[in-house]
């Protein structure tokens, strides 16, 4: 997505949202439900939300591990919540850091067979390449430049 293109955009996160706030050609929904400060999300706990009303050729989503077993998250809330969205999406599209594969999490959001794509770091270990691919996962490598590893970390963690 080029920053000048005009797109929608739904999102339950507020580091996201902020980030869309100055390009005035970006479309921005919100959910409404409860805003959870730990992960700085709005999600409704209720099956009766926006959700069921829309489809996305694309779903990028976060995670707090990818294991053999699949994409995982601690909160179950969350996992409800991206396995509605998951559903309405036609790709799949993970984006997390090397540090999340074989991480630990508790709650199995997705098997590996219903993600389309990994996006991720350098530090993935060549094993984990292995078995990404071998369940279907397209593995993209994101990698830095001079200036990202001289900018300061803008990501909430």
């Amino acid at each position: 997505m080029m920053p000048n293109e005009s797109y929608h955009v739904l999102t339950t996160s507020i580091a996201i949202l902020q980030g869309l706030i100055a390009r005035p050609k970006v479309r921005v929904t919100l959910p409404g439900g409860e805003f959870f400060r730990e992960q700085s999300i709005i999600l409704n706990p209720y099956e009766d939300g926006i959700l069921q009303n829309f489809t996305a050729a694309r779903m990028f989503i976060g995670a707090q591990a990818i294991t053999r077993n699949g994409l995982l998250q601690n909160d179950g809330l969350l996992v409800q919540s991206e396995r509605r969205l998951m559903e309405r999406a036609e790709e799949v599209i993970v984006l997390a850091d090397s540090s999340k594969i074989n991480a630990s999490g508790s709650l199995a959001v997705c098997p590996l067979n219903k993600i389309d794509v990994l996006i991720t770091d350098e530090g993935i270990p060549a094993d984990a390449v292995q078995w990404l691919k071998a369940a279907g996962v397209e593995v993209r490598i994101a990698e830095l430049t001079a200036d990202d590893r001289n900018a300061p970390l803008a990501i909430p963690r």
